[in-house]
């Protein structure tokens, strides 16, 4: 532990100095440096005060939170926030609502909890997620506001306070709208070509990370969450180094795991969230995943080595539609649609030209011969689901 000499502040030397990152481009991929022992790790300061921004006073009632790791309560100051309520927890930390008391723009914050913000890789993740977001600039795409720590160390990052409900929340209470499943997969489709675009794969697509909006006013309408462990993929415009996932570790929701993933290969590219996006179809058009099974290790070897059963032997799906998420499906890279637009326009011209039968398919009362959503229902929430708050634990 010493002085740095880049930002003046109080780290360890291997730590990374954050005031040099805060002046990095924001596609920039920084590294972390080593993780020492676990009594070793302390979190490095985000900014420094000359590089943090004009602080907002608090209202009279706000109180500052200094205690480790814990909730923090109504009234705590985070940056120009302040917190009013907590919205959800999960493994990775817990999100609260806030508000910036002198124009009352609502916000999340995540709070990544205190022994993820002491390991660099996943504070890494933490803050590669906020820069995946503003890389792309997608209105589809949740938006990112800053990052910062805590006085206790622990790392948060604040965003969109969206009203609405997962994918994965809404499927578990009912089947789509034809209208629905266009606006939500064309929207989808959109997102993840535009960061595609800038070199940016997902790599956890799946229901619980596709939020649905329900604005007061209008349709409602896709954004997709937690980049966390999206990947970039070869050198940003200044220049950056992509981010590498260590050989033979799966990343991802083994429901929704392309092949390439449930193997822990290294050459994964765009590809693989369109095979997760043909899983999405399969279960919004079917009303079930492709694979079942009792274990991870069961599903994600299904996912290697099974075909996937034609969606018309569970549900009326049109030809041109099965054909489609088949594809999608396919074991091989290379057998999948080559673009997260190609998909798209496909899909478009789908809906043009099957919608009659598309809405047929998705009516309330349509019998879905494997039970459908039903059946998933009866073993119990989808993992991870729930409705949950924009930000996502």
């Amino acid at each position: 532990m010493g002085t740095c000499a880049k930002c003046g502040g109080t780290h360890l030397g291997d730590s990374p100095c954050l005031r040099q990152m805060a002046a990095v481009a924001s596609d920039a991929t920084v590294d972390l440096g080593k993780r020492g022992p676990a009594s070793s790790r302390t979190p490095p300061p985000l900014l420094t005060p000359s590089a943090a921004p004009p602080p907002v006073p608090p209202p009279a009632d706000a109180t500052e939170h200094d205690e480790p790791a814990a909730d923090l309560p109504a009234g705590t100051v985070v940056g120009e926030y302040q917190i009013t309520h907590k919205i959800g927890a999960g493994g990775m930390g817990a999100v609260y609502a806030a508000v910036q008391p002198l124009i009352d723009k609502k916000v999340a914050i995540k709070v990544l909890n205190a022994e993820f913000s002491a390991d660099g890789r996943m504070v890494r993740r933490f803050m590669q997620e906020a820069r995946a977001s503003n890389r792309v600039e997608h209105p589809n795409i949740i938006d990112v506001f800053s990052l910062g720590q805590l006085p206790d160390g622990r790392y948060y990052c604040v965003m969109e306070l969206l009203p609405g409900e997962s994918l994965g929340h809404l499927l578990h209470r009912r089947r789509l709208t034809a209208a629905e499943a266009q606006r939500f997969l064309d929207q989808t489709t959109d997102a993840l070509a535009a960061a595609h675009t800038e070199s940016i794969i997902h790599r956890d697509l799946k229901p619980d990370n596709i939020f649905i909006v329900e604005p007061r006013r209008g349709d409602s309408s896709v954004k997709v969450l937690d980049f966390g462990i999206a990947k970039l993929l070869g050198p940003g415009p200044s220049g950056s180094q992509p981010d590498q996932t260590r050989a033979g570790t799966p990343i991802g929701t083994p429901h929704y795991m392309s092949p390439e993933q449930a193997r822990g290969d290294t050459t994964i590219d765009h590809r693989t969230d369109i095979y997760a996006l043909g899983v999405i179809m399969f279960e919004i058009f079917t009303g079930r995943r492709p694979f079942q099974g009792a274990s991870n290790v069961e599903i994600l070897h299904s996912q290697i080595a099974t075909l996937p059963p034609g969606p018309s032997a569970l549900a009326q799906v049109p030809p041109r539609l099965e054909q489609l998420i088949l594809r999608c499906l396919a074991k091989a890279a290379a057998d999948r649609p080559q673009s997260m637009q190609d998909v798209g326009v496909e899909l478009g011209a789908i809906f043009t030209d099957e919608g009659a039968a598309i809405e047929a398919l998705l009516q309330p009362n349509a019998s879905w011969l494997a039970g459908g959503a039903a059946a998933d229902a009866a073993a119990g929430p989808p993992a991870g689901g729930g409705a949950r708050s924009s930000a996502g634990p």
